[in-house]
């Protein structure tokens, strides 16, 4: 929390490659609204609901293959992939790939969804694997150093999973 203010801590985001800092948020009906510091300046993002999804998957080899749809975003989607990603882990499968293919922009609720999933495979012995990753995408990771960390590939042909692998 800011000291007397009762907000919570500002957040880093990226608007147009810029990397500003998410001030405040609140959501309404027509959708989500975003106060944005970019340097000097402050603005308002709006962003429409975004819609809870189901996230299709399907088996590659050893490993679980999960291809959600639309933009990762604080609302329903980004929260739909992060329980999927923790309940698939949880039910011991330990190599799990996400296909961004058909994800254009991710918001820090994303990222959050993507970090958890990958530590939580790391902490039980598995792996948590990205592919077609958009540039969009790629260049908030890029800024956000998490590039360095996570497994990036551009096609599925990305090798054997870890020995010792279940599932």
């Amino acid at each position: 929390m800011l000291p007397g203010r009762g907000s919570p801590l500002p957040s880093p985001c990226v608007d147009g490659g810029r990397l500003g800092i998410q001030l405040s948020t609140s959501e309404c009906s027509g959708g989500v609204f975003h106060l944005v510091g970019v340097g000097t300046l402050c603005y308002f993002v709006a962003l429409p609901r975004a819609k809870s999804m189901a996230v299709p998957e399907f088996p590659f080899g050893d490993r679980l293959v999960l291809k959600p749809e639309g933009s990762l975003l604080i609302g329903g989607s980004a929260e739909a992939l992060e329980e999927r990603v923790q309940t698939l882990l949880s039910a011991g499968h330990r190599h799990l790939v996400i296909d961004l293919e058909n994800v254009p922009h991710v918001d820090s609720s994303g990222i959050r969804a993507i970090v958890r999933g990958y530590t939580t495979a790391e902490r039980d012995g598995g792996s948590l694997t990205l592919v077609h990753v958009s540039p969009h995408v790629r260049h908030l990771l890029h800024l956000t150093r998490l590039d360095t960390i996570l497994t990036l590939v551009d096609s599925l042909d990305i090798g054997p999973p870890a020995p010792g692998s279940t599932r």
